[in-house]
């Protein structure tokens, strides 16, 4: 997929020989080069003012019993500190410091946890039941034209290791393009076993259909 605006630049030169007879002459045993690796990436409100792709938000803040576990081990319930925050996020349309990105933020989804022995709540899910999340995840371009990339989302849950445990969409997004400065916003069912369940993954696709 090309994405215009997020380039991987990787120029691995080589050398120019002149004359053939250099290369079997035993004049040298090497010849090496180096060159620099430039990596360009996309971050904050530009993911969905981008053209190409739309940004993939999650709706923390909004539910008791959701939350996002940091690369640092940390439980963050209310989406502060992550983008999108209360100064920078995006306004056309409307979304701000309770969602957490999913493509800027390297995170975990948490449903359902007790954080009594920090002052906080109990959440966990009933065992044997079903909780429907409206909007849970919400597909956001805020550029003033439609996306170039088509997105699919869905859950794998052959991770899942308890009888009964599965997560999944209402309805899945497949192949989605997302209209200039719109959202499209999914509901998520999550069903608990008989115990703790961890392992199933979100897959997040966005491919270049012109490609």
């Amino acid at each position: 997929m090309d994405l215009n605006r997020r380039n991987t630049l990787a120029a691995m030169g080589g050398l120019a020989l002149a004359g053939g007879g250099i290369l079997g002459s035993g004049a040298f045993t090497t010849v090496s080069a180096d060159r620099t690796v430039n990596v360009n990436v996309i971050a904050n409100t530009d993911l969905g003012a981008s053209e190409n792709f739309a940004d993939v938000l999650i709706d923390v803040g909004g539910y008791d019993e959701v939350a996002v576990k940091q690369s640092n081990g940390s439980l963050n319930t209310d989406g502060s500190g992550l983008f999108p925050t209360s100064s920078d996020n995006y306004s056309t349309p409307d979304f701000g410091g309770q969602y957490v990105s999913l493509l800027q933020n390297d995170v975990q989804l948490v449903f359902g946890f007790d954080e009594t022995g920090n002052g906080g709540n109990d959440t966990r899910l009933l065992a044997n039941a079903s909780v429907e999340f409206a909007d849970l995840i919400s597909l956001v371009n805020s550029n003033d034209s439609e996306t170039v990339g088509e997105h699919s989302l869905s859950f794998d849950t052959s991770g899942f290791g308890v009888d009964g445990s599965n997560i999944a969409f209402a309805s899945a997004p497949s192949n989605v393009k997302v209209g200039s400065e719109a959202a499209d916003s999914r509901t998520v069912t999550v069903t608990a076993g008989s115990d703790d369940d961890t392992g199933a993954t979100l897959k997040i696709n966005i491919t270049d259909p012109t490609a």
